[in-house]
């Protein structure tokens, strides 16, 4: 990948993929971003779980050093492992706020189909019955010691709210992450790192439009200050164009566009498809 992207200076390639911190932890900096790598979702799901992926691993450490480097990670969590209560789910979810990530998954655990927890569940007569369409991460699907259904789907919904209070919108996270990018490869002199940079600082500057409608609307206080520290930095590298000027200040007509579309839901949802296998 590395040598294909190295002929691509023009425009690096860039992807995003779904991986392990263990399997990150295979390559130097310079080797994933050489590889072209933008950002990749990693489980961390608790700071209990046990995964052999999570061994000798220091999270913390790893998502401060790839973000640093412009690479944008996604933090994955579970919730509902039969050791979770309100106080230790309390405690995970921090610690996936310690992490900064640019983006986060919070899903309670599932055992699906024709798997060993599936199985588990099935012999200790723990599954419930619910319909496919709520088989998705969000509902609970078997009998939990300390957890109603209603309860800890309410609470899933809650920790998303909170992690958006807490963080903030994760375009914003992703432009932070990219500006830590482009400082992290200035004085470079390999071509293709500098072409890197371009697109750091282009990302930068495609979404600094935003950035004045995103103080505005802020979900918070702690937010909105992390936001207005973004704007200044941003506002410090780079020299900003009349056409990122122009855009900013259609950003918030745009806003109220998008904002009168969602609540007469003038983009139909898809109609769920159900496709049914038998297992031998």
């Amino acid at each position: 990948m590395a040598e294909l992207n190295a002929r691509v200076i023009d425009r690096p390639i860039l992807f995003s993929c779904l991986t392990s911190l263990k399997s990150l932890s295979q390559y130097t900096i310079e080797q994933l971003l050489s590889m072209g790598l933008f950002g990749a979702w990693a489980g961390i799901e608790s700071q209990q779980a046990k995964y052999p992926k999570l061994k000798d691993i220091d999270p913390p450490e790893m998502f401060k050093t790839l973000q640093n480097a412009g690479i944008n990670m996604l933090a994955s969590v579970i919730i509902g492992y039969d050791w979770h209560d309100s106080q230790t789910i309390e405690s995970d979810f921090n610690y996936l706020l310690s992490l900064h990530p640019a983006l986060s998954q919070i899903m309670i655990y599932s055992p699906c189909p024709q798997t060993p927890l599936f199985k588990k569940f099935q012999d200790e007569d723990r599954l419930l019955e619910i319909p496919y369409i709520n088989r998705d991460g969000f509902h609970l699907m078997f009998k939990h010691p300390h957890f109603t259904s209603e309860v800890i789907e309410k609470l899933l919904l809650e920790l998303f709210k909170r992690e958006y209070e807490e963080l903030g919108p994760s375009i914003f996270r992703i432009q932070n992450v990219q500006l830590q990018g482009y400082n992290y490869l200035r004085g470079t002199q390999n071509p293709l790192f500098k072409a890197r940079r371009r697109e750091n600082k282009r990302l930068c500057l495609d979404i600094y439009p935003l950035l004045k409608t995103g103080i505005k609307k802020a979900p918070s206080e702690k937010v909105r200050q992390q936001l207005i520290e973004l704007r200044e930095k941003i506002e410090d590298t780079f020299q900003i164009g009349t056409t990122e000027k122009i855009k900013e200040n259609f950003a918030p007509i745009l806003y109220l566009i998008t904002k009168m579309k969602a609540s007469l839901h003038l983009k139909p949802l898809e109609k769920t498809e159900i496709n049914h296998y038998n297992y031998h």
